[in-house]
């Protein structure tokens, strides 16, 4: 068991390949493979077992539609979304993280 604090390894050329795969089908909204890239990020950057992947994933795909319809996105959504992401990533002791605080600072980004 990983205690916090403590680095997670990670591939990040896997990671770096599903993120720019999500990305790309973001800006195609092409929503099924924006869910897979995301899918692909989180099982590579966290490790969070079958169910934890993919919940995580669908958070980052929910954040990413209510972002997407610019100027008309709904940033409270993606807040909200995000934040949902970095909770299931911090209680799994994956991230030490405020998931609030987070979410705030990647939606800002």
């Amino acid at each position: 068991m990983r205690r916090r604090g403590q680095r997670l390894a990670f591939d990040p050329v896997a990671v770096g390949r599903s993120e720019s795969a999500a990305w790309a089908a973001y800006y195609r909204r092409d929503w099924p493979r924006m869910l897979a890239g995301a899918l692909g990020m989180v099982r590579h950057g966290f490790r969070l077992g079958l169910f934890g992947n993919l919940i995580a994933a669908w958070h980052v795909l929910r954040a990413n539609q209510a972002w997407a319809p610019f100027p008309d996105n709904d940033p409270d959504a993606a807040r909200r979304h995000m934040a949902r992401f970095y909770g299931i990533a911090d209680r799994t002791g994956r991230l030490s993280v405020n998931p609030r605080t987070a979410a705030e600072l990647e939606v800002a980004w």
